[in-house]
């Protein structure tokens, strides 16, 4: 509350109410003599047990005078108001202690704290008794209140937050086809059902909202009710987070599972893919997609959402992917256990997620599978790929930031980039020493480094039996050719097709082959790549069980694609398989 220095002062002049106390500080010596240890108690526990509150150290109640706080003892009264909330009030308080600096009348910036003491979920008794807070006074509870308030609090702590109702919420607020989704039972009462599955709930004045789980998962703009519902991501040139080589930047709203899935596509879209040459053409992107995917499900099903000012971040950089979760770990999960237990703070979310459907390249028919695979799946993977290990760590006790390293090429010249091709800067750009040459790296094409090993890269012919072990290389070649078609470079993508089943099949890797045609994405290829996979795979038909599937798949996606042009185009593909067929 109140989190501008303007903002502030404005409620400061208006003077203290129900949610804003204002207390000056006197020191004496070594020690604060005022405010006085109890009293201060007593006032913090007052806002705890009635609502979201601010208390500011070092501004007059009275003439409401900024009268500020010695920078040199603003740990002390730091270290004041940590004694109290955890030694002074049982149970302990939570709190979060802002040091920000206010004009006095002279307009000399003065130092201040600010504590923000949100509702709590507990009933707190202070040193003079249990208080709540009643205008600008704290008030003692009688016996009726205090039974009353218990019960409250004692069933809010039954409740998730997730599950918890959202204010100024309806069903409106909901979109259908998002809701429709998790509703099974299409003949009952639709409000009923939504609050059985806990999308809607009834408020304490009995009216009927939509709970953050709902906002968060069948809401088109859920930011709009929980400001922090979205994910910031920027790709930096360079290692460092610099604003002047921001190469691409994106604020990704909407319900939870269409983040995953554009977050996803952003780190797709910038991260590299390296060309290995030898002793057969493979692509290595710098990031394990599985393992991305991974830690951005888990991110936003089990980020704290009620810490307000905070969204999950992710940044990108030259060397490693950064991504930033509000709030401690849940429970008594810790850093060094995270990969060994399973605690989930978000239940509802978590469950929602479970049924929603997840992106081809995620290896799985949901987003969630609850089995607690997710972090093993984001250590050895990436681990695997760069060698590195990725990192979690907590800062603050307040956010969780996993770092994940990105893979290098070898430095060789087995090896060179698909994109990110270094050029000469451009005269009037500014120098980064940490950021790879040439101003405009991050646009430059796959062409020149592409056709040049595309030229040099040998084939292996003959010698190898379907019965060898299969191509690891598949899923990076995929996520290369999908990065062409996105990129509208459909002639390079036709070309890569050929030469990649062309070399399988001349080398008798049927087994390679058919692996590869099963696995493809044709919702991510266009017309002329469809076409190109039933083409190259013709000559090879009668060894590739999958290909009937491809070509049912193909040719429901030309339909779509272009349907008065799709039975031109699949005329003489069929192939002579026996039982292959159009259906």
């Amino acid at each position: 509350m109140y989190d501008s220095p303007e903002e502030l002062l404005n409620r400061i002049r208006l003077g203290e109410d129900t949610t804003l106390e204002l207390k000056a500080v006197h020191l004496r010596g070594d020690r604060v003599a005022a405010p006085h240890r109890e009293a201060l108690a007593d006032e913090i526990a007052a806002i705890a047990n009635t609502a979201d509150g601010v208390i500011v150290l070092g501004v007059d109640d009275t003439t409401r005078d900024i009268s500020g706080i010695p920078v040199d003892r603003l740990e002390a009264v730091e270290r004041l108001v940590y004694e109290i909330c955890n030694q002074s009030i049982d149970p302990p308080v939570f709190y979060r202690a802002y040091r920000m600096e206010l004009p006095d009348e002279t307009g000399t910036l003065r130092p201040v704290l600010k504590l923000d003491v949100p509702r709590s979920l507990f009933v707190h008794r202070s040193p003079g008794g249990y208080f709540r807070r009643q205008g600008s006074s704290r008030r003692e509870m009688p016996p009726e209140a205090l039974a009353r308030l218990f019960q409250q609090r004692s069933q809010a702590r039954l409740i998730r937050f997730d599950e918890q109702a959202v204010p100024n919420t309806s069903l409106d607020d909901l979109a259908e086809p998002l809701w429709r989704r998790f509703v099974r039972d299409t003949a009952g009462d639709v409000r009923t059902i939504l609050q059985k599955l806990s999308i809607l709930r009834v408020d304490d004045a009995g009216v009927l909202r939509a709970t953050v789980a709902g906002i968060l998962m069948c809401a088109t703009r859920p930011e709009l009710s929980l400001k922090n519902a979205s994910i910031t991501c920027v790709r930096y040139r360079g290692r460092t987070p610099d604003a002047n080589y921001q190469q691409d930047a994106q604020e990704i709203t909407g319900p939870l599972d269409q983040q995953v899935v554009d977050a996803f596509a952003f780190v797709r879209r910038n991260m590299s893919v390296a060309a290995l040459k030898a002793p057969a053409r493979a692509d290595l992107p710098q990031y394990d997609e599985r393992a991305v995917f991974e830690a951005l499900v888990n991110t936003v099903a089990h980020r704290d959402y009620s810490v307000t000012g905070s969204r999950i971040r992710l940044f990108m950089f030259d060397d490693r992917l950064e991504l930033y979760s509000p709030g401690p770990l849940p429970n008594t999960l810790t850093v060094d256990s995270i990969a060994l237990r399973q605690s989930t703070r978000n239940e509802l979310i978590a469950s929602l997620l479970a049924k929603c459907p997840a992106p081809d390249q995620a290896e799985r028919s949901f987003m969630m599978d609850k089995r607690g695979e997710g972090v093993p799946i984001i250590l050895n993977n990436s681990e695997r790929l760069s060698g590195r290990k990725p990192d979690y760590r907590l800062v603050d006790d307040a956010e969780l930031v996993l770092t994940i390293w990105a893979a290098q090429p070898p430095a060789s010249d087995d090896a060179a980039p698909d994109d990110h091709a270094a050029e000469d800067p451009t005269p009037d750009a500014p120098t980064n020493p940490d950021a790879p040459t040439g101003v405009d790296a991050a646009q430059a094409t796959t062409a020149q480094a592409t056709t040049a090993q595309d030229d040099t890269t040998p084939r292996s012919r003959g010698g190898q039996s379907d019965t060898d072990a299969p191509d690891p290389g598949h899923a990076r070649w995929l996520a290369a050719l999908y990065q062409l078609v996105e990129n509208g470079d459909t002639q390079r993508a036709a070309d890569r097709i050929f030469e990649r089943i062309d070399g399988l099949l001349e080398r008798r890797a049927f087994a390679d082959c058919d692996d590869l045609l099963n696995i493809v994405d044709v919702g991510r290829l266009d017309t002329f790549s469809l076409v190109s996979f039933l083409a190259a795979s013709l000559a090879g038909a009668a060894e590739l069980p999958s290909r009937p599937d491809l070509y049912r798949r193909t040719e429901r996606r030309l339909r779509e694609l272009a349907p008065d042009r799709a039975d031109r185009l699949l005329a003489g593909l069929r192939g002579t398989t026996a039982g292959t067929t159009a259906g």
